[in-house]
């Protein structure tokens, strides 16, 4: 009853302090948005440059992820959003916060590239990025670039790029959106965003979160702080000015899983587990700031040209301080400091029906300050071209090329696919490509610990990937993609047992001669009248040529069925069903929290599993609602050892959007 006071008043509170912030606002620039209404309409309007952040215009539909359909989605987190994508299986550690163990088509976060508005977001000396760090609410859009292409727009992006780009609202009249979620053990989000005009064609777009979690087992307490800005000014039709900066602060309790000593009958029982740690912990302290222009400086009103400066810093404070109660008798003390910045430029233009895209980045990457690895700090020069063009009526051919100088190599990668229209209701696509994945300055220069080496040096790995697929489209019915996949790895960095038992590692990384990941993936959505049917699906095998290697499920999906439809002479817009998630099992693997790691386990094997949610999202007036009753059988999984996965919970969200 108390929790249930608690956080009622919580959300009573938030709501309250955010009207009368709102309303003060609305206030002060009142007869300043008058007087600019009044001077706007003696005025031709500003068109903005479109798609100003994007990382290839146009971009297919199937790479998109709009608002609107985020709207839709359930999520506590930016990896929730993106578990539908296909070949994407998630690794969880079963708690808010906590790495998000990220895979796609069998390769780790490193291999994947995040950014923002065209900016490289994984941070030098782990080569990874949080997605826990983004928050939600401030994006418009997400872009999602996956097989033979994903390696064009960013270092080590041969997996995937994943790009968000931030809302930049056209406000006269002040905009705000409030965004609050919570669940059982302390979970709670409180995001708020205002946008406002402040003169003709400048727009300021303010926005602050706090997440919280107390915990269901002890130590993986979780309370983060994100605060954001972004300013756009259309100087002209011609000429779009953007600048904006994002600060992060986290806490993290970090207990290592449950003890393998635990019986497994108490394994996820949170009052009778033992936690490997019970001190350990990690503080997160980021900055991240762009500077950017784009402009049409040609008479062609498609040739756009962008030129982005960029900073970002990302200190790291690790500890295992022994001063709780159950000890683990290790103390560590460790702060990482890396810091990345540069410039970009890209070129778009279109010469009759074909579409050029060029760009060139200088980026310093390096450790500013490291108790492991000590300064390290190398240049990146990078350019990259696309050319897009229809030889026939229904075929587009796409070949593309990436030069990258970095770490002592200069290495060319490439690549072509093309899509071509069968039928009306079929589409066929094919592609290739040759490209490269360098190390990152752990697998470079750290030592994870004392019995784990490492001794990668400056490297790269050889990604060659061959891709083929189908599409079946019937709209406004829905779609289907299916695809294939081969990839083969030269040399590609794994941490393994060490087979020549040195007695000074248990693990190092090991240059084999090569990994090839083969598969299948498929994705649809349909909707039928009412209903609507939406899920992914992915079979994998990753082989050395010899033997297979299972630290991954070989099959996995996620899905749903759901009732879908605007009720009340379309005043509720309503999606109510049932989203599953399913995977076989595989070899078990451990997450070393200290170097952010996953490492091979002797445990027994993660068995199959499967759960089911129930959803209710609903869209009344200016509100989206969201009820999710998570695991709603209550099952009891995991998917790295040994982190229990949620147990049965209710988790109630609001956002609402409101105007002056």
């Amino acid at each position: 009853m108390v929790r249930h006071i608690l956080a009622s008043s919580r959300i009573a509170i938030a709501l309250t302090m955010f009207s009368f912030l709102n309303q003060v606002y609305a206030q002060v620039v009142q007869d300043d948005t008058a007087l600019t209404e009044k001077i706007d309409s003696l005025r031709t309007p500003i068109t903005p440059i479109p798609l100003v952040g994007s990382i290839e215009r146009p971009l297919g539909s199937e790479y998109i992820i709009p608002d609107s359909t985020i709207n839709f989605m359930d999520y506590r987190y930016l990896g929730d959003l993106l578990s539908m994508t296909p070949g994407m299986f998630i690794r969880d550690l079963g708690s808010p916060g906590q790495f998000h163990g990220l895979t796609i088509q069998g390769l780790d976060a490193r291999s994947i590239a995040f950014m923002s508005d065209g900016v490289l977001l994984n941070e030098p000396l782990t080569g990874l990025f949080d997605p826990n760090l983004y928050p939600t609410e401030n994006i418009e859009r997400i872009e999602v670039i996956t097989g033979p292409r994903a390696f064009l727009y960013g270092l080590n992006g041969t997996g995937a790029t994943i790009n968000m780009v931030t809302k930049s609202k056209k406000a006269i009249r002040p905009y705000s959106r409030i965004r609050y979620s919570e669940s059982i053990y302390g979970f709670g989000v409180v995001d708020g965003l205002i946008s406002q005009d402040i003169i003709r064609g400048l727009n300021v777009t303010l926005g602050a979160l706090h997440n919280t979690f107390d915990g269901r087992f002890p130590n993986s307490d979780y309370d983060a702080w994100n605060v954001r800005g972004k300013i756009r000014y259309n100087i002209s039709n011609r000429v779009n000015v953007v600048a904006s900066g994002m600060y992060n602060q986290t806490f993290l309790g970090l207990n290592g899983g449950v003890h393998d000593t635990t019986s497994p009958e108490f394994r996820f029982d949170r009052l009778r587990a033992t936690m490997r740690n019970t001190d350990s912990y990690e503080k997160i302290t980021r900055h991240d700031a762009q500077l950017g222009i784009a402009a049409k400086f040609f008479p062609d009103t498609n040739a756009i040209s962008t030129v982005t400066l960029y900073f970002s810093d990302n200190l790291r404070e690790y500890r295992d301080e022994e001063n709780r109660p159950n000890s683990n008798g290790i103390f560590v003390k460790e702060d990482h400091l890396t810091q990345w910045y540069g410039v970009k430029l890209t070129q778009h233009t279109m010469i009759q029906n074909h579409q050029l895209d060029v760009g060139a980045e200088f980026q310093s990457r390096g450790v500013i300050a490291s108790d492991v690895t000590g300064q390290r700090i190398r240049t990146l020069w990078s350019t990259y071209s696309r050319l897009g063009f229809q030889p026939f009526h229904t075929v587009i051919f796409s070949p593309y090329a990436r030069f990258d100088s970095y770490l002592g190599h200069k290495d060319l990668s490439y690549g072509v696919d093309s899509r071509a229209k069968l039928l009306d209701w079929l589409e066929a696509s094919a592609g290739y490509s040759n490209s490269y994945r360098f190390t990152t300055f752990q697998e470079t220069y750290w030592d994870i610990d004392p019995t784990k080496c490492q001794i990668a040096g400056e490297y790269r790995e050889n990604h060659h990937l061959a891709e083929v697929g189908l599409t079946l489209s019937n709209q406004p019915v829905g779609w289907m993609t299916i695809k294939y996949f081969y990839r083969m790895i030269e040399d590609p960095l794994e941490l393994t047992y060490d087979e020549l038992n040195d007695p000074s590692c248990e693990y190092v990384i090991d240059l084999d001669r090569k990994r090839i990941h083969e598969g299948l993936t498929a994705t649809e959505a349909f909707r039928l009248g009412s209903f609507s049917v939406e899920g992914n699906a992915q079979y994998i095998t990753i082989t050395n040529g010899f033997k297979e290697f299972r630290f991954l499920p070989r099959w996995s999906g996620t899905g749903g069925i759901y009732f879908w439809d605007k009720l009340f002479n379309n005043h509720l817009d309503l999606k109510t069903g049932f989203r599953g998630r399913a995977f076989s099992s595989y070899r078990a693997v451990e997450y070393n929290q200290q170097a952010q790691v996953f490492l091979p386990s002797t445990l027994d094997d993660i068995p199959a599993s499967a759960a089911i949610d129930f959803i209710l999202i609903a869209h009344l007036g200016d509100a989206y609602f969201h009820l999710i009753w998570e695991n709603l059988l209550d099952r009891q999984y995991i998917t790295t050892t040994f982190y229990p996965m949620p147990d049965r919970a209710i988790r109630f969200s609001i956002s609402w959007e409101f105007l002056d």
